[in-house]
C-alpha cells in the first residue's frame, strides 16, 4: 500500500530531469506499485467474495429475523392471552386454594372422626372378642353339661335296665293286689318264668326283658329271639297261647314289631305302663266266665250299673269336649277383642296362677263317703247361689 502510494506521489512530482536521468528508479517503484496493486486487487477479490458471503448471510438473517419478528408478535399476542389466562387461573387458583383448604379442614375433621370411629371399631372388636371366646366358653360348657347329661341319662337307663325284672315283678304284684289277680310264685312245670299270673285256670307269662349291652342295634333280635324261646312255656297245656315280653319304655323307639304270630302262639311286646290295661282286659275273661253263673236279675241289675257307668263316662267326656271348645273359643276371643295392656296384665296374672289338684296316692282308697260329703257341700253353695244342679244322673240330658 506503502509503495503505490509512493509511486504515484513520484508521478505526481516527477521533473524532466528526474525523467531523463531518474526514470529507473520510476520504473522499479512501478513494478514494486503493480506487484501491490495486484496485491490489493486480490485482497478486493476476497473482500467482494467475502462481502456477497455476508450478504447471503445477512439475507439469511433478515428471513429469519422476520420470521423471529412473526414469533415476536405471535408470542406477544400468546403472552397476553396468557396474561389474561394467567390472570383467571390465579383466580381459580386462589379458589382453589381456598377449597384446598376446606378439604383439609374437612379431612382434617374426617380424621378425627375416623380416628374416633377407628377407637371404637378397636373396643367394639375387642368386646366382639371377649363375647366370642365367652360364647365358646359358654358352647363348651353348654356341650360339657349335654354330654354330661347325656351321660347320666345314659347311666340313668342302664339303672332302669339293670332293676327292669325287679320293678315289673314289684308292679305285677301291686296290680294284682288292686284287682284281685292270682300271681302265682311257682309253676306247676319246669322252668321258672317271669311274673305267671292265673286267670280262669290259666296262666299267662309276663316275661320281663331288657338290653344286656349300650348297643340297642340289637335289642330288636333280640326280642324276636325271646319270642322264639317262648315256646318252652306256650307248650304246656296249663298256660295261655299269649306270652307277653314286658320291655322298658326307652326302648320302643328301636323296636319296629310289637307282635310275633308264632303259628301255636302269639308274643306281645308291651312296656310297664300297659301292664294295668292288659290285666284289665284280660280279667274280663274271668268275668264273662262268672257271668253266666249270674241269676237274670243280677245280670239285668249288672248290665243296668255297666250302662249307666258308660253313658256317665262318654256324657262327661262330651260335656268336658264342650267345655273345652267353649274355653278355648273364650280365651281367643279376649286375647282378639280386649285391649293389648289388658290382655298383658291378664297374661302376668295368669302366670302368678296355680292350681294343685290333689295327687292320687298308690294303696289309698278313694273313700266314697268323703265324696259324698265334698258334693253335699258344693250343692249346699250352689243353692245359695241359686244354681240349678241335677239331683241325679237321669236328670242329666
Amino acid at each position: 500500500m506503502n509503495k503505490l502510494s509512493l509511486f504515484f506521489e513520484s508521478v505526481k512530482t516527477v521533473s524532466l530531469w528526474k525523467r531523463i536521468f531518474g526514470w529507473s528508479g520510476v520504473r522499479g517503484l512501478s513494478y514494486d506499485a503493480i506487484e501491490e496493486y495486484a496485491i490489493l486487487l486480490k485482497e478486493l477479490q476476497n473482500y467482494k467474495e467475502r462481502l456477497g458471503d455476508l450478504e447471503k448471510i445477512t439475507a439469511t438473517d433478515a428471513e429469519r429475523i422476520l420470521a423471529l419478528d412473526d414469533k415476536l408478535q405471535a408470542a406477544t399476542v400468546a403472552y397476553t392471552k396468557l396474561s389474561s389466562d394467567s390472570t383467571s387461573i390465579k383466580e381459580k387458583l386462589a379458589n382453589t386454594a381456598s377449597e384446598l383448604q376446606k378439604c383439609k379442614d374437612e379431612l382434617a375433621k374426617m380424621k378425627n372422626s375416623e380416628l374416633t370411629k377407628t377407637e371404637t371399631y378397636n373396643k367394639n372388636v375387642d368386646r366382639l372378642n371377649n363375647a366370642y371366646v365367652e360364647l365358646k366358653e359358654e358352647k363348651q360348657r353348654v356341650n360339657d353339661t349335654r354330654v354330661q347329661e347325656k351321660e347320666l341319662e345314659f347311666e340313668n337307663k342302664k339303672t332302669t335296665w339293670q332293676q327292669h325284672e325287679t320293678n315289673i315283678e314289684q308292679e305285677m304284684k301291686r296290680l294284682c293286689a288292686k284287682h284281685t289277680i292270682t300271681y302265682l310264685d311257682s309253676v306247676p312245670f319246669r322252668g321258672k318264668p317271669d311274673n305267671p299270673i292265673e286267670i280262669c285256670g290259666e296262666i299267662i307269662v309276663f316275661d320281663a326283658k331288657s338290653p344286656s349291652s349300650d348297643d340297642l342295634g340289637n335289642f330288636p333280635t333280640y326280642i324276636k329271639n325271646q319270642a322264639e324261646q317262648a315256646s318252652k312255656y306256650a307248650k304246656q297245656s296249663n298256660v295261655k297261647k299269649e306270652i307277653y315280653l314286658v320291655v322298658p319304655s326307652n326302648t320302643v323307639d328301636v323296636i319296629d314289631t310289637f307282635h310275633y304270630n308264632m303259628g301255636s302262639y302269639d308274643v306281645y311286646v308291651i312296656t310297664k305302663d300297659a301292664l294295668e290295661p292288659v290285666l284289665l282286659s284280660l280279667k274280663k275273661i274271668e268275668e264273662y266266665e262268672f257271668a253266666d253263673k249270674l241269676s237274670p236279675e243280677d245280670r239285668t241289675a249288672l248290665c243296668r250299673i255297666i250302662g249307666k257307668f258308660a253313658h256317665t263316662t262318654k256324657r262327661r267326656v262330651q260335656i268336658d269336649q264342650y267345655m273345652a271348645n267353649h274355653m278355648l273359643e273364650l280365651l281367643r276371643l279376649a286375647e282378639s277383642e280386649l285391649p293389648e295392656d289388658f290382655v298383658q296384665s291378664m297374661k302376668e296374672f295368669e302366670k302368678a296362677e296355680k292350681l294343685n289338684p290333689s295327687t292320687e296316692r298308690r294303696k289309698k282308697e278313694i273313700d266314697i263317703e268323703k265324696l259324698s260329703n265334698e258334693h253335699n257341700k258344693l250343692n249346699a253353695q250352689a243353692q245359695i247361689r241359686e244354681l240349678v244342679v241335677p239331683k241325679s244322673l237321669d236328670d242329666i240330658d
